[in-house]
């Protein structure tokens, strides 16, 4: 499910996510209807969401997995995480 309220450039309702926190690399900014891609990262992800008191929208899920080909890193006390997309 995604459902945030669309806009130009997504200056009111957004999804935002970041790498590495919210000084990091931005990822995207995500509104409307359409789902966004699947992205992957490190151990930190940074997301961000907005919302104004103009339009309701049903919001957004997002999940996450742990990827089993990183159990090597996790046993080395270097956790992995890998975003599986917001839904």
């Amino acid at each position: 499910m995604f459902d945030i309220e669309e806009s130009d450039y997504c200056n009111l309702d957004f999804v935002e996510v970041r790498l590495d926190g919210p000084a990091g690399q931005v990822l995207g900014r995500f509104c409307g209807d359409s789902l966004p891609t699947n992205m992957t990262t490190g151990n930190v992800l940074w997301v961000k969401f907005r919302s104004s008191t103009q339009t309701r929208g049903r919001g957004f899920m997002a999940e996450y997995t742990l990827c089993e080909s990183m159990q090597s890193k996790l046993q080395r006390n270097t956790p992995l995480l890998v975003l599986g997309g917001l839904q």
